[in-house]
């Protein structure tokens, strides 16, 4: 009988540490890629070859606090915000 105690409270134990502990790391995780997209984003200056979530590349030609225009051709100039460039061209 105390054999099966013992196993339950372990089970619960274990259970309890999976739902505390999972969650915290997976917090952490994602504080650490929003920092380091948020390094990534001021980073950004103008000249620097970029592309965008959905596949599209330039050269930055203005950065704003939370805009950018980006030139994708001659004489083609596209305004976005900052949170749509996914890389720098070199980093892909």
């Amino acid at each position: 009988m105390a054999i099966k105690v013992i196993s339950i409270l372990l089970v619960v134990i274990l259970i309890a540490i999976y739902l505390v502990a999972m969650p915290l790391a997976k917090r952490k995780q994602m504080q650490r890629q929003k920092d380091n997209f948020d390094q990534f984003i001021a980073s950004l200056k103008v000249g620097d070859q970029v592309v965008m979530q959905d596949g599209i590349m330039g050269e930055l030609t203005q950065v704003n606090d939370e805009d950018v225009k980006i030139k994708i051709a001659a004489n083609v100039i596209i305004h976005v915000k900052k949170m749509a460039i996914m890389a720098k061209q070199s980093e892909v």
